[in-house]
């Protein structure tokens, strides 16, 4: 939705633009990055959980990067193209802020060590098992500060999204099964 609303912007006529930013495009811009600010949160507490320390850093600057962007759409649109018309129209008393968390809890990591290979299956797994075909994953993580390189090799009948690479913070490979014999 995010980047159809924005095709739609570039499409339309220039009279029409400030109209539609201000009936669709903040609304659509203002929830795919309070979205992905949660969603990058929720990933910090995950990976900090699963001991992917490196990845936990990365994914809480994501987070801020996103509420960032959040507060750059409703400064634009307070102050620039309303001209800051809304200031001082409502108190406050007239509109409480809303009972819910207002910034998702990131969880930064306190310590990053060594290099270290951390391996995550679907669904945590201790393997990966398919009983009819299909895609499942797994991820590659580094616990502590650097890069290692990786290789993977597998039956002619797995694909694999990646073979061989570099891991910072966290790689997800995709496994996929076409036939199961």
């Amino acid at each position: 939705m995010y980047d159809r609303t924005n095709k739609v912007y570039e499409s339309i006529a220039d009279e029409e633009k400030a109209a539609f930013f201000q009936m669709v495009m903040l609304k659509v811009h203002a929830q795919y990055y309070t979205a992905c600010q949660y969603y990058f949160a929720d990933r910090s507490k995950l990976c900090v959980a699963q001991g992917k320390m490196q990845a936990a850093g990365v994914y809480t600057e994501y987070s801020k990067e996103y509420d960032d962007a959040r507060r750059k759409l409703l400064y634009y649109y307070d102050n620039i193209l309303s001209e800051g018309k809304w200031k001082g129209m409502v108190t406050p008393e007239d509109f409480p802020p809303p009972k819910t968390a207002l910034h998702p809890v990131c969880v930064p990591p306190l310590f990053i060590g060594g290099r270290k290979m951390l391996v995550t299956t679907w669904n945590d797994e201790s393997e990966l098992k398919f009983v009819k075909a299909g895609t499942k994953w797994f991820e590659i993580a580094n616990a502590g500060a650097g890069t290692f390189e990786f290789k993977i090799e597998a039956p002619e009948w797995v694909s694999l999204s990646e073979t061989c690479g570099t891991v910072e913070a966290e790689k997800r490979i995709m496994v996929s099964v076409d036939t199961i014999a």
